[in-house]
Protein backbone atom coordinates (compact mmCIF):
# COMPACT_ATOMS: atom_id res chain seq x y z
CA UNK A 1 0.00 0.00 0.00
CA UNK A 2 1.57 3.46 -0.84
CA UNK A 3 0.81 6.63 1.38
CA UNK A 4 1.71 8.78 -1.95
CA UNK A 5 -1.56 8.06 -3.39
CA UNK A 6 -3.73 10.76 -3.81
CA UNK A 7 -7.96 9.93 -3.68
CA UNK A 8 -9.99 13.52 -4.61
CA UNK A 9 -13.53 12.50 -3.45
CA UNK A 10 -16.83 14.01 -5.15
CA UNK A 11 -19.67 14.08 -2.17
CA UNK A 12 -23.39 13.99 -1.71
CA UNK A 13 -24.50 17.72 -1.97
CA UNK A 14 -27.69 16.47 -0.38
CA UNK A 15 -26.07 17.87 3.02
CA UNK A 16 -29.12 18.33 5.00
CA UNK A 17 -29.77 14.47 4.92
CA UNK A 18 -28.18 12.45 7.18
CA UNK A 19 -28.04 9.35 5.92
CA UNK A 20 -25.94 11.17 3.36
CA UNK A 21 -23.60 12.36 6.11
CA UNK A 22 -23.65 8.62 7.22
CA UNK A 23 -22.44 6.99 4.15
CA UNK A 24 -20.22 10.17 2.89
CA UNK A 25 -17.92 9.88 6.22
CA UNK A 26 -17.58 6.16 6.62
CA UNK A 27 -16.56 6.49 2.59
CA UNK A 28 -14.17 9.19 3.38
CA UNK A 29 -12.82 7.45 6.82
CA UNK A 30 -12.29 4.23 4.55
CA UNK A 31 -10.40 6.25 2.28
CA UNK A 32 -7.65 7.65 4.27
CA UNK A 33 -6.01 4.36 5.27
CA UNK A 34 -5.15 4.81 1.05
CA UNK A 35 -4.08 7.56 0.96
CA UNK A 36 -4.13 11.42 0.84
CA UNK A 37 -7.90 12.20 0.62
CA UNK A 38 -9.00 15.80 -1.23
CA UNK A 39 -12.68 16.64 -1.38
CA UNK A 40 -14.70 18.91 -3.55
CA UNK A 41 -16.01 21.25 -0.96
CA UNK A 42 -17.50 24.33 -3.42
CA UNK A 43 -21.30 25.07 -2.62
CA UNK A 44 -21.97 23.45 0.66
CA UNK A 45 -21.89 24.67 3.94
CA UNK A 46 -18.78 24.20 6.39
CA UNK A 47 -21.08 22.61 8.99
CA UNK A 48 -21.26 19.52 6.64
CA UNK A 49 -17.80 19.50 6.42
CA UNK A 50 -17.57 19.63 10.17
CA UNK A 51 -20.15 16.67 10.39
CA UNK A 52 -18.08 14.48 8.05
CA UNK A 53 -15.09 15.38 10.29
CA UNK A 54 -13.14 16.70 7.12
CA UNK A 55 -9.79 18.31 8.44
CA UNK A 56 -8.91 21.42 6.61
CA UNK A 57 -6.26 19.90 4.62
CA UNK A 58 -8.70 17.96 3.13
CA UNK A 59 -10.63 20.18 1.49
CA UNK A 60 -9.87 21.32 -2.14
CA UNK A 61 -10.83 25.05 -1.40
CA UNK A 62 -7.29 24.93 0.99
CA UNK A 63 -5.46 24.32 -1.76
CA UNK A 64 -7.44 26.45 -4.59
CA UNK A 65 -10.35 28.45 -5.33
CA UNK A 66 -10.50 26.85 -9.27
CA UNK A 67 -12.15 24.02 -10.45
CA UNK A 68 -12.21 20.78 -8.70
CA UNK A 69 -11.27 18.94 -12.07
CA UNK A 70 -8.56 20.99 -13.12
CA UNK A 71 -7.26 20.83 -9.52
CA UNK A 72 -7.20 16.65 -10.13
CA UNK A 73 -5.46 17.32 -13.80
CA UNK A 74 -3.08 19.79 -12.05
CA UNK A 75 -2.33 17.35 -9.52
CA UNK A 76 -1.69 14.38 -12.34
CA UNK A 77 1.21 16.66 -14.14
CA UNK A 78 3.15 17.81 -10.80
CA UNK A 79 2.95 14.44 -9.66
CA UNK A 80 3.57 11.67 -12.30
CA UNK A 81 4.81 8.99 -9.89
CA UNK A 82 1.89 9.22 -7.57
CA UNK A 83 -1.33 7.41 -8.22
CA UNK A 84 -4.61 9.25 -9.07
CA UNK A 85 -7.94 8.37 -7.83
CA UNK A 86 -10.97 10.14 -8.32
CA UNK A 87 -14.07 9.01 -6.36
CA UNK A 88 -17.98 9.88 -6.39
CA UNK A 89 -20.41 9.72 -3.50
CA UNK A 90 -22.87 6.72 -2.90
CA UNK A 91 -26.30 7.45 -2.90
CA UNK A 92 -28.79 6.45 -5.56
CA UNK A 93 -28.79 7.12 -9.15
CA UNK A 94 -32.15 7.81 -11.41
CA UNK A 95 -32.30 10.28 -14.66
CA UNK A 96 -34.94 11.17 -17.02
CA UNK A 97 -35.06 13.30 -19.70
CA UNK A 98 -32.51 13.36 -22.85
CA UNK A 99 -31.31 16.71 -21.89
CA UNK A 100 -29.43 15.05 -19.00
CA UNK A 101 -28.68 12.55 -20.80
CA UNK A 102 -26.21 14.98 -22.11
CA UNK A 103 -25.04 17.61 -19.75
CA UNK A 104 -25.86 15.81 -16.34
CA UNK A 105 -23.23 15.04 -14.29
CA UNK A 106 -23.73 11.13 -15.70
CA UNK A 107 -24.34 12.87 -19.27
CA UNK A 108 -22.74 11.65 -22.58
CA UNK A 109 -20.12 15.39 -22.00
CA UNK A 110 -18.60 15.29 -18.62
CA UNK A 111 -18.45 11.31 -20.03
CA UNK A 112 -16.23 12.53 -22.43
CA UNK A 113 -13.80 14.60 -19.78
CA UNK A 114 -13.62 11.24 -17.70
CA UNK A 115 -12.63 9.49 -20.72
CA UNK A 116 -9.21 12.04 -20.96
CA UNK A 117 -8.54 12.05 -17.22
CA UNK A 118 -9.00 8.10 -17.64
CA UNK A 119 -5.95 8.20 -20.71
CA UNK A 120 -3.85 10.26 -18.45
CA UNK A 121 -3.87 7.32 -15.79
CA UNK A 122 -6.47 8.24 -13.31
CA UNK A 123 -8.65 5.70 -12.02
CA UNK A 124 -11.91 6.66 -11.28
CA UNK A 125 -14.39 4.72 -9.04
CA UNK A 126 -17.89 4.56 -7.07
CA UNK A 127 -18.38 2.90 -4.49
CA UNK A 128 -22.47 1.36 -2.76
CA UNK A 129 -25.44 3.07 -4.96
CA UNK A 130 -28.18 1.86 -6.16
CA UNK A 131 -29.61 2.77 -9.71
CA UNK A 132 -32.68 3.23 -11.45
CA UNK A 133 -35.32 3.90 -13.39
CA UNK A 134 -33.21 4.98 -16.56
CA UNK A 135 -35.09 6.06 -19.97
CA UNK A 136 -33.88 5.31 -22.85
CA UNK A 137 -31.81 8.20 -23.00
CA UNK A 138 -30.10 7.89 -19.63
CA UNK A 139 -29.87 4.11 -20.06
CA UNK A 140 -27.92 4.43 -22.77
CA UNK A 141 -25.84 7.33 -20.97
CA UNK A 142 -25.21 5.65 -18.01
CA UNK A 143 -23.68 2.54 -20.22
CA UNK A 144 -21.34 5.08 -21.69
CA UNK A 145 -20.51 6.78 -18.39
CA UNK A 146 -19.56 3.29 -16.93
CA UNK A 147 -17.03 2.66 -19.35
CA UNK A 148 -14.77 4.82 -17.51
CA UNK A 149 -15.21 3.63 -14.05
CA UNK A 150 -12.40 1.14 -12.73
CA UNK A 151 -15.15 -0.11 -9.65
CA UNK A 152 -18.81 0.30 -10.39
CA UNK A 153 -20.37 -1.46 -6.96
CA UNK A 154 -23.68 -1.32 -6.82
CA UNK A 155 -25.52 -2.27 -3.55
CA UNK A 156 -28.29 -4.24 -4.28
CA UNK A 157 -29.10 -7.07 -6.32
CA UNK A 158 -32.00 -5.44 -9.01
CA UNK A 159 -29.68 -2.65 -9.37
CA UNK A 160 -26.63 -5.26 -10.51
CA UNK A 161 -29.31 -6.84 -12.57
CA UNK A 162 -30.45 -3.63 -14.13
CA UNK A 163 -26.92 -2.82 -15.02
CA UNK A 164 -25.84 -6.39 -16.35
CA UNK A 165 -29.03 -6.14 -18.89
CA UNK A 166 -28.78 -2.72 -19.49
CA UNK A 167 -24.74 -3.47 -20.58
CA UNK A 168 -23.13 -1.25 -18.01
CA UNK A 169 -19.96 -1.90 -17.86
CA UNK A 170 -18.48 -4.40 -15.27
CA UNK A 171 -20.77 -3.56 -12.57
CA UNK A 172 -20.16 -5.18 -9.34
CA UNK A 173 -22.33 -5.74 -6.19
CA UNK A 174 -21.08 -4.63 -2.67
CA UNK A 175 -23.23 -3.25 0.56
CA UNK A 176 -24.38 -0.45 1.13
CA UNK A 177 -21.45 1.29 3.26
CA UNK A 178 -23.70 1.80 6.50
CA UNK A 179 -22.18 -1.58 7.55
CA UNK A 180 -18.93 -0.25 8.18
CA UNK A 181 -20.32 2.18 10.76
CA UNK A 182 -18.78 2.72 14.16
CA UNK A 183 -19.84 3.91 17.57
CA UNK A 184 -19.88 4.04 21.23
CA UNK A 185 -21.53 0.50 22.06
CA UNK A 186 -22.16 2.20 26.18
CA UNK A 187 -26.13 2.29 26.03
CA UNK A 188 -27.77 4.58 28.36
CA UNK A 189 -30.77 3.18 30.80
CA UNK A 190 -33.90 5.32 30.68
CA UNK A 191 -36.83 5.38 28.79
CA UNK A 192 -37.99 2.09 27.18
CA UNK A 193 -39.12 3.49 23.19
CA UNK A 194 -39.57 2.83 20.25
CA UNK A 195 -38.45 5.54 17.30
CA UNK A 196 -40.45 6.07 14.02
CA UNK A 197 -39.46 7.97 10.89
CA UNK A 198 -40.64 8.78 7.48
CA UNK A 199 -40.69 10.30 4.30
CA UNK A 200 -44.19 10.65 2.54
CA UNK A 201 -42.61 11.26 -1.25
CA UNK A 202 -41.32 7.77 -3.21
CA UNK A 203 -38.53 9.65 -4.61
CA UNK A 204 -37.68 13.74 -4.02
CA UNK A 205 -38.38 16.17 -1.65
CA UNK A 206 -42.15 16.62 -1.84
CA UNK A 207 -44.34 15.64 1.03
CA UNK A 208 -46.94 13.40 -0.65
CA UNK A 209 -50.28 13.32 2.03
CA UNK A 210 -52.09 10.20 -0.58
CA UNK A 211 -48.96 8.54 0.37
CA UNK A 212 -48.79 9.27 3.99
CA UNK A 213 -52.80 7.99 4.77
CA UNK A 214 -52.00 4.39 4.24
CA UNK A 215 -48.60 5.10 6.50
CA UNK A 216 -50.36 6.45 9.11
CA UNK A 217 -53.13 4.05 9.07
CA UNK A 218 -50.68 1.14 9.41
CA UNK A 219 -49.06 2.51 11.93
CA UNK A 220 -52.04 2.91 14.29
CA UNK A 221 -52.76 -0.45 13.49
CA UNK A 222 -49.52 -1.73 14.47
CA UNK A 223 -48.70 0.25 17.67
CA UNK A 224 -52.00 0.14 18.92
CA UNK A 225 -51.83 -3.49 19.12
CA UNK A 226 -48.46 -4.31 20.21
CA UNK A 227 -47.51 -6.19 23.71
CA UNK A 228 -45.53 -3.96 26.46
CA UNK A 229 -45.84 -0.50 26.92
CA UNK A 230 -43.62 1.72 24.99
CA UNK A 231 -42.82 5.27 24.10
CA UNK A 232 -43.09 6.38 20.46
CA UNK A 233 -41.02 9.04 19.60
CA UNK A 234 -41.21 10.44 16.11
CA UNK A 235 -38.29 12.04 14.66
CA UNK A 236 -37.08 13.01 10.83
CA UNK A 237 -33.22 12.43 9.34
CA UNK A 238 -34.04 15.01 6.49
CA UNK A 239 -35.56 18.21 6.57
CA UNK A 240 -38.04 17.67 3.99
CA UNK A 241 -39.36 14.45 5.88
CA UNK A 242 -40.55 17.32 8.88
CA UNK A 243 -44.07 17.60 7.44
CA UNK A 244 -44.84 14.13 7.69
CA UNK A 245 -43.36 13.65 10.91
CA UNK A 246 -45.72 16.57 12.41
CA UNK A 247 -48.79 14.44 10.50
CA UNK A 248 -47.97 11.19 12.14
CA UNK A 249 -47.77 12.89 15.71
CA UNK A 250 -50.94 14.55 15.39
CA UNK A 251 -52.41 11.27 14.53
CA UNK A 252 -50.89 9.23 17.09
CA UNK A 253 -51.85 11.40 19.28
CA UNK A 254 -55.41 11.56 18.61
CA UNK A 255 -55.78 7.69 19.05
CA UNK A 256 -54.43 8.56 22.62
CA UNK A 257 -50.59 6.83 22.04
CA UNK A 258 -47.82 7.78 24.49
CA UNK A 259 -46.33 9.91 21.62
CA UNK A 260 -43.28 12.46 21.74
CA UNK A 261 -41.84 14.69 18.71
CA UNK A 262 -38.64 15.35 17.87
CA UNK A 263 -38.75 18.56 16.44
CA UNK A 264 -34.87 18.70 14.98
CA UNK A 265 -33.11 17.34 12.25
CA UNK A 266 -30.94 14.73 13.81
CA UNK A 267 -27.76 15.07 13.40
CA UNK A 268 -25.64 11.93 12.86
CA UNK A 269 -24.35 11.38 16.57
CA UNK A 270 -27.41 12.29 17.85
CA UNK A 271 -29.55 9.82 15.58
CA UNK A 272 -26.79 7.37 16.69
CA UNK A 273 -27.25 7.66 20.41
CA UNK A 274 -31.49 8.10 19.73
CA UNK A 275 -31.61 5.16 18.14
CA UNK A 276 -28.87 2.64 19.60
CA UNK A 277 -30.87 2.86 22.65
CA UNK A 278 -34.04 2.17 21.15
CA UNK A 279 -36.11 -0.98 21.40
CA UNK A 280 -36.96 -0.68 17.51
CA UNK A 281 -37.47 1.29 15.04
CA UNK A 282 -39.79 1.51 12.02
CA UNK A 283 -39.35 3.34 8.62
CA UNK A 284 -39.49 3.69 5.38
CA UNK A 285 -35.76 5.35 5.16
CA UNK A 286 -33.22 3.21 4.11
CA UNK A 287 -30.55 5.24 6.18
CA UNK A 288 -33.03 5.34 9.07
CA UNK A 289 -33.16 1.42 9.69
CA UNK A 290 -29.80 0.81 8.53
CA UNK A 291 -28.13 3.19 11.57
CA UNK A 292 -30.35 0.74 13.62
CA UNK A 293 -29.42 -2.28 12.55
CA UNK A 294 -25.53 -2.02 12.10
CA UNK A 295 -26.25 -0.78 15.88
CA UNK A 296 -27.77 -4.12 16.49
CA UNK A 297 -31.57 -2.56 17.00
CA UNK A 298 -34.09 -4.32 15.15
CA UNK A 299 -35.01 -1.93 12.25
CA UNK A 300 -38.26 -2.42 10.37
CA UNK A 301 -39.51 -1.02 7.02
CA UNK A 302 -42.79 -0.54 6.55
CA UNK A 303 -42.98 -0.33 3.23
CA UNK A 304 -44.79 -0.34 -0.32
CA UNK A 305 -43.27 -2.61 -3.11
CA UNK A 306 -43.73 0.36 -5.34
CA UNK A 307 -41.98 3.20 -3.18
CA UNK A 308 -39.46 1.29 -1.31
CA UNK A 309 -37.18 -0.69 -3.92
CA UNK A 310 -33.96 0.49 -2.25
CA UNK A 311 -34.76 -1.14 1.06
CA UNK A 312 -36.94 -4.18 0.12
CA UNK A 313 -34.07 -4.85 -2.68
CA UNK A 314 -31.13 -4.99 0.15
CA UNK A 315 -33.42 -6.62 3.10
CA UNK A 316 -34.13 -9.47 0.64
CA UNK A 317 -30.23 -9.60 -0.26
CA UNK A 318 -29.64 -9.81 3.20
CA UNK A 319 -32.10 -12.59 4.22
CA UNK A 320 -33.92 -10.11 6.06
CA UNK A 321 -37.44 -10.81 4.60
CA UNK A 322 -39.06 -11.50 8.05
CA UNK A 323 -38.52 -7.85 9.22
CA UNK A 324 -40.02 -5.86 6.13
CA UNK A 325 -43.66 -4.82 7.04
CA UNK A 326 -46.19 -4.30 4.16
CA UNK A 327 -48.29 -2.10 4.44
CA UNK A 328 -51.97 -3.45 4.38
CA UNK A 329 -50.75 -6.71 5.99
CA UNK A 330 -52.29 -5.30 9.24
CA UNK A 331 -51.72 -7.76 12.06
CA UNK A 332 -49.43 -9.70 9.83
CA UNK A 333 -47.15 -6.67 10.75
CA UNK A 334 -47.66 -7.18 14.51
CA UNK A 335 -47.14 -10.71 14.86
CA UNK A 336 -43.19 -10.21 12.81
CA UNK A 337 -42.73 -7.64 15.29
CA UNK A 338 -43.50 -9.80 18.39
CA UNK A 339 -41.70 -12.55 16.44
CA UNK A 340 -38.35 -10.73 16.34
CA UNK A 341 -38.41 -9.13 20.22
CA UNK A 342 -39.28 -12.16 21.37
CA UNK A 343 -36.48 -14.24 19.44
CA UNK A 344 -33.35 -14.67 22.10
CA UNK A 345 -30.92 -15.11 19.23
CA UNK A 346 -31.49 -12.39 17.41
CA UNK A 347 -28.75 -9.53 18.41
CA UNK A 348 -26.08 -13.43 17.47
CA UNK A 349 -27.75 -13.35 13.58
CA UNK A 350 -27.64 -9.23 13.09
CA UNK A 351 -24.00 -9.41 14.51
CA UNK A 352 -23.08 -12.21 12.59
CA UNK A 353 -24.61 -9.99 9.49
CA UNK A 354 -22.92 -6.66 10.02
CA UNK A 355 -19.86 -8.45 10.14
CA UNK A 356 -19.72 -10.12 7.19
CA UNK A 357 -20.76 -7.62 4.96
CA UNK A 358 -17.93 -5.05 7.04
CA UNK A 359 -15.65 -7.60 6.67
CA UNK A 360 -16.74 -7.43 2.68
CA UNK A 361 -16.36 -3.83 2.04
CA UNK A 362 -12.97 -3.81 3.63
CA UNK A 363 -11.79 -6.43 1.27
CA UNK A 364 -13.44 -4.63 -1.81
CA UNK A 365 -11.54 -1.56 -0.92
CA UNK A 366 -8.26 -3.91 0.44
CA UNK A 367 -8.24 -5.32 -3.48
CA UNK A 368 -8.78 -2.07 -5.01
CA UNK A 369 -6.29 0.13 -3.46
CA UNK A 370 -3.54 -2.54 -2.49
CA UNK A 371 -2.94 -4.22 -6.03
Amino acid sequence: MSAKNKIYLLPAVQYNNTGDVLINKILIEELRLYGDVVIDDKGSPDWFFEELGVAEKERFSHYSKGSFFEGIKQSMDDNKNIKHYFVIHPGHTSRKGWRKSIYSDHGFLRTLDYFKLRRKGLEILRFGFSIGPFDIYNKIAEAFYTRVFSYYGVRDSKSFELAKKSFFHRPQLMPDLAWRYTFNKEKAEGENYIVISFRSAGFGKNQVLKNLIPIISELKAVLSSLKGNYKIKVVYQVLYDKADAEEIYKALKEINLPVEFIDEKLSLDAASELYKNAKFLISNRLHVVLLGLVQGIPAFPLVREDHNQKIINIFRDNNLDDYLLLIGDGSKNTQKIEIILSNETESERLEALIKKNSQNIENIFKKIFEK
